[in-house]
């Protein structure tokens, strides 16, 4: 048997609640008001909370990871300045060894904070809670505009209300498929690596120049 599907699931069980739910009683009017104050108070408006604290993380997350990214590998530059202009002017051997280590192991963790950035897909994450918004709120005002005293009001709350909670599905579907894409990209995953190398290539260069000043290491 293979994996089941999650978000299938999720759909299934949401259409039969559906089925099973009773048959509206009592005064349509007072009872319709209810239920636009459940679907506007308890579904859009925690959904709306939940779509804009989720999409200020993502976006205050990716910012902050790119700005990690690029410090880091600015202070590589930095250490790989430092450790020449060590080697050029004879400081101690101890300044040349510290500079030369950071430059080793600054490209990796730089390296890591970038694919770490890019497997997250924070930017994605931000414009889907923006689209959900935006949806969200269309649908708020679409349902605070239903005159209830009309006679067929009850199906067009319900039509609303189902609409809202396909919107959702989708996103739990969205959320699903970025899930697994994000699983099948194993190349991301070797970006940390191509930093250790860089590292590796930046210490053969060092060791190479004090090698050809063997007078500076003692």
């Amino acid at each position: 048997m293979g994996v089941p599907d999650r978000a299938a699931w999720v759909a299934w069980l949401f259409a039969a609640c559906r089925r099973a739910a009773p048959l509206p009683r009592g005064d349509m009017k007072t009872l319709l008001g209810k239920r636009r104050k459940h679907v506007l108070e308890v579904l859009i408006d925690e959904q709306l909370k939940y779509h804009r604290d989720r999409g200020d993380m993502a976006r205050n997350a990716d910012k902050t990871f790119a700005s990690w990214g690029a410090g880091f590998f600015a202070a590589v530059w930095v250490c790989v300045l430092l450790e020449l202009t060590a080697t050029r002017l004879g400081w101690r051997p101890g300044w040349e060894l510290f500079y030369g280590f950071l430059a080793i192991v600054l490209p990796a963790i730089s390296a890591a904070v970038v694919g770490i950035r890019s497997y997250a897909e924070l930017q994605l994450l931000a414009e889907q809670s923006h689209h959900m918004t935006d949806e969200l709120k269309r649908a708020k005002a679409r349902i605070q505009r239903l005159n209830l005293s009309r006679p067929m009001a009850a199906q067009d709350l319900g039509a609303e209300t189902d609409a809202v909670a396909t919107l959702m599905l989708q996103d739990l579907e969205g959320w699903a498929r970025l899930s697994r894409s994000s699983r099948s990209k194993p190349n991301r995953e070797r970006r940390p690596l191509l930093g250790v190398c860089y590292g590796l290539a930046v210490l053969l260069l060092w060791k190479k120049q004090t090698a050809s000043h063997p007078g500076r290491q003692s």
